[in-house]
């Protein structure tokens, strides 16, 4: 979400969120006590290089630009309250109507992506191998008016599990959305992969519970 000339905004919704909550109603309405109210899907714009700005000349860095670029640490900590998106206002902002988001460039670093480098390895590229192309996270990375204006981070297919970046402009990525489970949910089978994947226990009690 966004609001035009705001940096933390959240008064529109992106193309992306429209897409990503219609999906959510078509396939996962019916397992909605079982899905976390409270799970935080971070949207970090916060600006560690330049300063930010809503029209300008200059390029400026986003957090996770930095974090990964400098100091190959990424991070689950979103520090600004406006960022944390969640149908509960008890840990976030309180802005989503569905408990849903796509996943965050860090979760992806943390997972083995590698930061404009390869790798095959790690579960998000072995479950997407056929994918068609690559697709987006909800990071943010930079923001330059004379070159590719707004930048996001993705996954990529062809550069095989890279976290690279590009213009939001582009039209060709896809859209993985993730949710989180209640803490309640336990899983009784498989082992995650395509070809066997988790399956879970739902229950009367875990359908009432908050968290």
């Amino acid at each position: 979400m966004y609001t035009v000339g705001e940096q933390h905004g959240t008064s529109t919704n992106s193309n992306v969120k429209a897409i990503v909550d219609n999906w959510y109603v078509s396939n996962l309405n019916s397992y909605d006590n079982y899905i976390s109210k409270t799970a935080i899907y971070c949207n970090d714009r916060t600006v560690t290089e330049g300063s930010w700005f809503a029209t300008g000349s200059e390029e400026m860095l986003y957090s996770a630009h930095t974090r990964f670029d400098k100091y190959a640490q990424p991070s689950y900590v979103c520090s600004n309250a406006s960022d944390r998106f969640t149908v509960s206002t008890s840990t976030g902002n309180g802005k989503l109507t569905y408990p849903i988001g796509l996943i965050t460039a860090d979760e992806a670093y943390y997972a083995g992506g590698g930061f404009y480098n390869r790798n095959s390895n790690y579960y998000l590229v072995q479950n997407a191998l056929n994918a068609e192309a690559s697709w987006w996270t909800m990071t943010p990375n930079n923001y330059w008016t004379q070159g590719s204006g707004a930048g996001v981070f993705y996954i990529g297919v062809s550069e095989i599990g890279t976290i690279r970046d590009a213009g939001v402009y582009l039209d060709y990525f896809s859209v993985r959305p993730v949710i989180s489970l209640k803490s309640c949910v336990t899983v009784s089978g498989g082992n995650g992969t395509a070809s066997n994947p988790y399956t879970v226990n739902i229950t009367t009690a875990c359908s009432n519970s908050e968290n």
